[in-house]
């Protein structure tokens, strides 16, 4: 289940704390995504959810950004050059959006895919933070970053509306709509302390060094509970954001009946023996 070495457009590392470091890794390009990225992103944290050894996951970019956004040169091709068919026909508009919804899918759930993982994931921003990087942030359940990180939700700036969870997500991130749609309406940058008064932000670092540091401090703090605590605190916080109250209530208990097992009895000695506890892997 260890084996990350495959995901060769990403940067993976699993630490012996049981923190799985998901890096993204065309500094080069200022970590812009393309492809075959964007399927090992989806890949990766698909992986991930099945191995026990991972108890955390850490999101962040390789070298001057987090992530620029889209890599457009390899995109062009499938937004600007007309569709065809297998006989070189050119497809008409319903025929191109019949092809082109399953594409649009997958790039939704590949992105999406920290936000369903059953492990709590922390995201880390530094630099350049355009566009994918918001969808990518908002579908992570902690967000941090540096102080020089400049944010912009910017799909707006080159003729469409963002697509891959950003305008679904950060509604339910931040509390100030109105500043959520001038943000989104310009496509303006914003930097790091404003993220974090407006509550996309749980904290802000100095350098990028430092907010990685402490997100790994966080993680490490996280991994030390229970990992079937952790999956039904996630599982069941995701269901309360869909679900109405009592919904909510009726599922936290239904899983709790069987949950309050092993762990609960490892929990409680532990606190009355006034030492960290020691659980299993999932």
């Amino acid at each position: 289940m260890s084996d990350y070495a495959k995901f060769d457009q990403l940067a993976v590392t699993l630490h012996p704390s049981g923190i799985l470091h998901v890096a993204l890794n065309k500094p080069k390009k200022l970590n812009a995504v393309n492809e075959a990225v964007w399927r090992q992103y989806g890949a990766v944290f698909a992986q991930a959810g099945r191995d026990p050894q991972v108890l955390v996951i850490v999101v962040s970019g390789n070298g001057r950004a987090f992530c620029s956004g889209l890599d457009l040169a390899s995109a062009q091709k499938d937004i600007t050059q007309p569709p065809v068919s297998e006989t070189g026909e050119e497809l008409d508009a319903g025929r191109r959006a019949v092809r082109f919804l399953p594409f649009i899918k997958d790039f939704q759930n590949a992105i999406k895919a920290s936000y369903i993982v059953n492990k709590p994931v922390i995201g880390v921003a530094h630099g350049v933070s355009y566009g994918l990087a918001i969808d990518i942030l908002a579908n992570v359940d902690i967000r941090v970053a540096a102080r020089n990180t400049r944010f912009s939700v910017r799909e707006i700036a080159i003729g469409m509306a963002a697509d891959i969870g950003s305008l679904q997500q950060l509604p339910r991130i931040v509390g100030n709509h109105s500043w959520l749609r001038e943000a989104v309406y310009t496509g303006r940058e914003f930097g790091a302390d404003e993220a974090l008064a407006q509550g996309f932000l749980s904290h802000v670092y100095d350098t990028p060094e430092t907010a990685l540091a402490e997100a790994f401090k966080l993680a490490e703090g996280i991994a030390k509970h229970s990992p079937l605590a952790l999956y039904g605190v996630k599982n069941s916080l995701n269901y309360a954001i869909e679900h109405s109250l009592e919904e909510g209530l009726d599922q936290i208990a239904v899983f709790n009946s069987f949950a309050l097992e092993t762990d609960l009895k490892v929990g409680v000695m532990a606190a009355l023996a006034k030492k960290p506890a020691k659980y299993s892997k999932l």
